[in-house]
């Protein structure tokens, strides 16, 4: 099988091709009330959860600085990753393409390459250590 491809979004500079956050209108599994992102459960699984006043123009901006994961030959990314404030988030893609929900990731969402890319994103965006906390205090999860 071939190995997943990481780029930094947008893969070609030629390309102005941006992804859309969408917030799945109607479904609140990624959402509560705390000011802060973190998991709660949710019947027995354990789900990421945004801070309520992350807007959605935020989300795609967050969306937009990350990582992509593609399978060999794919246009779009199957994953994104990204790192805002120390807090560590995957994207999935919608059925439309273009289209991503993201939330919270931890530890186990972030394994293989896609752990160093992480770190170097932290990095650039100097908070490293915030995003190493988050990882290791978040490492369990299915949701």
């Amino acid at each position: 099988m071939p190995a997943k491809e990481y780029h930094q979004l947008p893969r070609c500079p030629c390309k102005k091709l941006r992804y859309r956050y969408d917030p799945c209108e109607g479904r609140t599994k990624h959402k509560w009330r705390e000011g802060a992102a973190g998991f709660a459960p949710v019947g027995k699984f354990i789900v990421g959860k945004c801070p309520c006043g992350m807007s959605n123009a935020e989300a795609e901006a967050i969306l937009n600085s990350g990582m992509g994961e593609y399978d060999p030959g794919d246009e779009h990314p199957k994953k994104i990753y990204a790192v805002h404030n120390g807090v560590v988030y995957i994207a999935m893609r919608n059925n439309d393409g273009n289209a991503y929900h993201g939330y919270p990731a931890t530890r186990r969402d972030v394994v293989g390459s896609a752990y160093r890319y992480v770190l170097e994103m932290a990095d650039r965006d100097q908070c490293m250590q915030a995003a190493k906390a988050w990882l290791k205090e978040h490492r369990g999860g299915n949701g």
